[in-house]
């Protein structure tokens, strides 16, 4: 076989993957990331391949979620942003005081969306709906349906995961609700989101490290 039909049938599995890739991310990826990214998805598609089979696996599998855990954790972060929402209502401006509001909204939603996702593969309602309505094959129109709202919410969930990270990484965050939500995130057994909320705290407390040195050098300075 010569390198040349090795190559369009190494292909040929590619490209599906390449264009379902280039589908799924256009509207969230700048230009320059869906290129680069999605050529490595061509080029090493079975790489790509074998995290989608992961996540999938992780996403089907029967996770158990700690309620009175991230009752308590959402209410920390309730409180807490609460307090710098009234502190920065007397010396702080007004964009501070919405940002803060924001992100304890979009908090909520990636919550309430992520919850609904690792349930909503679970829901057995839809196999009565089917013999309601007289479906030729309830169990299959069943899975349909199921599988069809499952990827509604994931959709929907991954706008408010994206929603709360850009409004992270633009917001400078006090550590302890950075850490509060690393520990939502954790609790919710959302991997990708654990790995992008890591990435935020590392650059948090570079940002914070450079800023402090800043400081003491200027306060040399003036002495």
């Amino acid at each position: 076989m010569r390198l040349a039909e090795i190559l369009i049938i190494y292909f040929s599995f590619g490209l599906p993957l390449w264009v379902y890739y280039v589908l799924n991310n256009h509207r969230r990826l700048n230009v320059s990331s869906l290129i680069g990214k999605s050529i490595f998805v061509l080029l090493f598609w079975f790489l790509w391949a074998g995290s989608v089979l992961k996540q999938v696996m992780r996403d089907t599998r029967a996770v158990s979620v700690n309620e009175k855990k991230l009752l308590l954790l959402r209410n920390q972060i309730h409180c807490l942003l609460s307090s710098y929402c009234i502190a920065g209502m007397i010396d702080k401006p007004k964009n501070s005081v919405a940002s803060l509001l924001k992100l304890r909204q979009v908090v909520d939603r990636y919550i309430d969306l992520t919850i609904s996702k690792q349930e909503s593969l679970k829901w057995g309602i839809g196999g009565e709906l089917m013999r309601i309505s007289s479906h030729p094959n309830p169990e299959i129109g069943s899975r349909c349906l199921r599988r069809r709202n499952h990827l509604r919410i994931k959709t929907r969930q991954n706008q408010a995961t994206q929603d709360m990270l850009t409004l992270l990484k633009n917001t400078t965050c006090d550590m302890r609700i950075l850490e509060l939500i690393l520990q939502i995130a954790r609790e919710l057994h959302d991997y990708e989101t654990i790995k992008a909320l890591d990435k935020i705290v590392q650059l948090s407390t570079a940002r914070r490290s450079k800023q402090q040195r800043t400081a003491n050098e200027q306060k040399i300075v003036a002495k």
